[in-house]
């Protein structure tokens, strides 16, 4: 179980370095956009479409990164009022009910990655299931890191949550 854990943290690492890259290119592109509109006036339309595909993978691999820190909104009035046990099954409960939210997402996804496959987006006429193929990535490694979530709420307490920490 601990390798497991291991494993797909490794795997949020490289997400991590990921999102930060997608979310610098991303900045570059909108700065690179603003000045060729309205320094050279000569708008790269290409730019603006990109930076809005990263921003949709970004949000989605950002909330797989969310789940598996505990950094999710999430209203927890119900579960401090319970005891630490009582707490570990409401959370194991939580998070199977959201895999099978997930599991929903990842197979409509995929329906409609076929849906858009013959369409190709405007400016940079790359075929729309490449943006489209966020919804069942970011849908994969929500469930992945909800199982990770459970089997560490199996082993030990649940970690604190941003208001219980000490970082405030």
């Amino acid at each position: 179980m601990q390798q497991v854990i291991k494993a797909i943290d490794y795997m949020n690492k490289i997400i991590g370095i990921i999102l930060a890259l997608m979310l610098a290119v991303m900045s570059i592109l909108i700065i690179v956009q603003i000045f060729t509109r309205f320094v050279i006036n000569y708008p790269l339309h290409w730019t603006e479409e990109l930076a809005r595909y990263l921003m949709i993978y970004s949000v989605f691999f950002g909330a797989a990164l969310a789940l598996r820190n505990n950094r999710l909104i999430a209203i927890e009035a119900l579960a401090q009022s319970m005891s630490e046990s009582k707490q570990r099954i409401l959370r194991i409960f939580v998070m199977l009910v959201s895999i099978i939210f997930f599991v929903i997402l990842l197979v409509q996804g995929l329906e409609i990655i076929e849906v858009v496959k013959p369409q190709h987006s405007a400016g940079l006429g790359i075929s729309m299931s490449i943006p489209y193929a966020a919804i069942p990535i970011g849908a994969g490694l929500m469930i992945v890191n909800s199982i990770a979530v459970i089997l560490e709420s199996l082993k030990k307490p649940h970690p604190k949550t941003l208001l219980e920490s000490e970082e405030l």
